[in-house]
């Protein structure tokens, strides 16, 4: 009986042993299936964020697409084993953009890779604060058109229909540095409070013009003083030694501290002076800010505000494109531009270089939509 029991006591360690051998292998086989899922899951993550952080460099403009792919390299981009190499932007068909992100990873030696991708509709939305937009392209007659839907059309002063000329993107308004202006009314200096960009296409002329010229303006007291408000302008220098030749361009905004400006200077050689630029100035006083920009050549100059407040407004302050109201005497800085203008815009917003890039390029900002993805 006593064999018996050992006979027993024998077969049930080698079955127990067995099945302990068996569920030990399984548990590996387990465990490496979980570490394969977790490796696949990883990059699968990383994918995800990789097409998410694409797909927003698509809305906030850092990435602008044309008509040729746009490669986005990442080398940064790290977490674990697992890192984003590269994104691509490929146009597609009809205004449809695809984002390819490139995902590596290593898992016991070897190399993982992973490319998600999405494809993006765009749609051409006009700022949220938008509160003046001048195509200039009426073509004829004294009134320059308002496309906001605001209803703020201008007024054409001292100019005729000889002024109106090519412009950027169809026409656009020649000023004759004196006394040419549009005149905007009284209403529309009230609709920013704070935050202000302007921004336009210029063409500056190559006549020498050692007097800023006023190309949007805010405020006169209706003989060229400006008392309040705004002021983008530009000054040209063609004179003498062509090394020498220069536009500079200033924005200034009256504060509860004074007037506060900040100026740029571009030289022959750094870009082509006579050519179409978009010029911008932006008002920033919850960053305390003030900036001044040729958007195109993306050369910017900024300064820092000493007061983030604006005084009291009148509420006869008008605004004026081209020249300062009761200012065309060619004096100091009460003279108007020499040149061409297109395209003006009036945000009650301080928009970014990206945002502004945007402006220029789709003549809005491009918002997109998904059309359809894979992770």
């Amino acid at each position: 009986m006593g064999r018996i029991n050992m006979i027993i006591v024998m077969l049930v360690i080698i079955v127990v042993g067995n099945s302990f051998s068996s569920l030990q292998r399984n548990a590996e086989n387990m465990s490496e299936a979980m570490n394969e899922y977790y490796r696949e899951f990883q990059v699968k993550s990383m994918g995800a964020f990789a097409l998410n952080y694409g797909i927003q460099k698509l809305q906030t403009g850092d990435v602008l697409v044309g008509d040729q792919e746009v490669v986005w390299y990442t080398p940064n981009f790290n977490l674990y084993d697992t890192n984003i190499d590269s994104i691509r932007f490929i146009p597609g068909v009809g205004d449809t953009i695809k984002v390819l992100p490139y995902v590596q990873g290593t898992y016991q030696g070897q190399t993982l890779n992973r490319e998600s991708s999405a494809t993006l509709g765009f749609h051409i939305a006009q700022p949220e604060e938008q509160f003046a937009y001048y195509m200039l392209d009426d073509a004829i007659g004294a009134v320059a058109s308002d496309s906001s839907g605001m209803g703020y059309n201008g007024t054409l002063t001292n100019m005729n229909n000889s002024d109106w000329v090519t412009g950027v993107d169809g026409y656009g308004l020649e000023f004759d540095g004196e006394n040419d202006y549009i005149y905007l009314g009284e209403d529309i200096a009230r609709e920013y409070e704070d935050k202000l960009t302007v921004c336009c296409w210029i063409k500056t002329d190559s006549r020498t013009h050692q007097n800023w010229g006023n190309i949007i303006t805010e405020n006169s007291d209706g003989n060229g003083n400006q008392i309040t408000g705004f002021t983008l302008r530009d000054k040209v220098h063609f004179q003498g030694n062509s090394k020498n030749h220069r536009v500079e361009f200033e924005f200034e905004m009256t504060t509860t501290s004074g007037k506060e400006k900040v100026s740029l200077t571009v030289y022959n050689g750094e870009m082509d002076l006579l050519g179409w630029h978009y010029v911008a100035g932006i008002f920033n006083p919850e960053a305390q800010t003030i900036t001044v920009g040729i958007v195109d050549e993306d050369i910017w100059a900024v300064s820092n505000l000493s007061a983030n407040a604006l005084p009291w407004r009148s509420l006869t302050s008008n605004i004026t494109i081209g020249s300062i109201d009761g200012g065309g005497n060619g004096q100091g800085k009460k003279s108007g531009m020499y040149g061409t203008m297109d395209a003006v815009r009036l945000i009650a917003d301080a928009m970014t270089p990206e945002e502004l890039r945007m402006l220029m390029l789709y003549h809005g900002v491009k918002k997109p939509k998904l059309v359809e993805w894979k992770i």
